[in-house]
């Protein structure tokens, strides 16, 4: 018999995992998506191979059984080999190199190795030469089931190589977390090769994914646990990213010219309902228009939306965002308060490509226009005098006091 203790241990842990993702509500996002579709995949394989691994048990098996048995055993192939595609596509995520598999090509080839296994699994079904359940021997492995190694290896190897490349602009304890997936995994493919009877592969699956959640994804610290949205800190981390793969992308920067008067006014707990609708509303629009996109939330009152869509007009959709807005936030404008947004839109990198710019202009913009204007964007501001000036203040005043 098999030592099952491990699998068993590992069901918890992807409980706890899933259950602080949603307590502290990191469930937006890409990655955070992509995560937490990770997490469920491989709690679903690892009660899946459980039950493979409880079969010897209940020798000779029963129809029902060995019916019970089979469908165990295509849930897990399905599901574990399912985690490791979601796991190099978060690995992109994470990086903020999504937009290079954005292609309906790309995504081709990255499925492809994983549209393999399924194809074996349903042709197994009729000749059985990748596992099979007999009624004598319970669960076997068959002649084809290297191929599932070989796709499972694909994966890692291309995973662990493109971690590689990413080492140089990664935090080395992020790095580390991210690439413990395939050592881990590894040196449990091993000892389960040479002890065969200790199941450990789910469980050392669990303790990758908790070193991610602790060291990489670290809820408290990418979100805002009063909206929900990845934070500040998020965006400049985001940002960072952004600019260290050189991915053109749009900014659309909110910013709530009179979020703090509005906060005093209404209390915390109203204006975050009131925040909360209108992220919800810009949600629901770029999840219409299918855009690939990151929204983060800086306190007092400012959005900042990454968009991948360079062809997106920010412009033409504004009424239409506005008037859903109001309709959505109605009974709140009703007591007389209402937030004044201004919105500009960044070009990286044609209208600005230095991360300190980016940052000190989503903060500064607003100034620089006239205050009835709703919508702007970037290339029309930092052509101007009073952007110059501004954004080279430091070094003015560094100047004025070496003379």
């Amino acid at each position: 018999m098999n030592i099952i203790y491990f699998n068993i241990c590992a069901i918890p842990i992807f409980i706890i995992i899933l259950f602080t993702t949603f307590i502290r509500r990191a469930t937006r996002g890409l990655s955070n998506k992509l995560f937490i579709a990770m997490v469920g995949t491989a709690l679903v394989a690892t009660v899946a191979d459980l039950g493979l691994e409880l079969l010897p048990y209940a020798l000779p098996l029963s129809g029902t059984e060995l019916v019970l048995g089979q469908i165990a055993a295509y849930i897990y192939f399905v599901f574990r080999h399912g985690m490791i595609v979601l796991y190099l596509l978060f690995l992109f995520s994470i990086t903020r190199t999504s937009y290079r598999i954005h292609t309906t090509l790309a995504k081709v080839v990255i499925l492809i190795p994983y549209g393999i296994v399924l194809l074996l699994l349903l042709q197994n079904l009729l000749t059985e030469n990748v596992f099979f359940v007999s009624p004598e021997y319970g669960y076997e492995r068959a002649g084809f089931m290297v191929i599932l190694y070989g796709v499972s290896i694909l994966y890692a190897v291309v995973g662990t190589v493109y971690l590689l490349f990413c080492i140089r602009f990664l935090n080395f304890g992020k790095w580390l977390a991210l690439v413990s997936m395939y050592l881990l995994c590894f040196v449990a493919v091993v000892v389960e090769f040479f002890y065969p009877r200790l199941v450990i592969e789910m469980f050392a699956m669990a303790i990758a994914l908790l070193l991610v959640i602790l060291l990489v994804l670290r809820p408290e610290e990418i979100t805002d646990s009063s909206m929900g949205l990845p934070s500040w800190k998020a965006y400049r981390t985001e940002l960072k990213k952004l600019i260290t793969t050189k991915q053109e992308a749009q900014i659309v920067v909110v910013r709530f010219i009179n979020a703090n008067e509005i906060r005093t006014y209404l209390g915390e707990e109203r204006y975050q309902s009131y925040v909360i609708r209108i992220a919800d509303q810009i949600n629901q629009l770029c999840r219409n228009e299918h855009l690939s996109y990151e929204m983060y939330f800086e306190q007092p009152g400012s959005l900042y939306i990454i968009l991948d869509n360079m062809d997106f007009g920010v412009r033409q959709t504004l009424p239409g965002i506005i008037s859903s807005v109001k309709e959505r936030t109605r009974e709140i404008e009703n007591t007389g308060a209402k937030l004044i947004p201004r919105v500009c839109v960044i070009r990286y990198p044609e209208d600005l490509d230095d991360y300190e710019d980016i940052i000190h202009f989503g903060h500064e913009f607003y100034g620089l226009i006239p205050f009835e204007r709703l919508y702007s964007e970037a290339s029309d501001i930092v052509v101007s005098k009073d952007f110059k000036i501004e954004n080279d203040m430091d070094s003015i005043l560094s100047r004025a006091i070496v003379k």
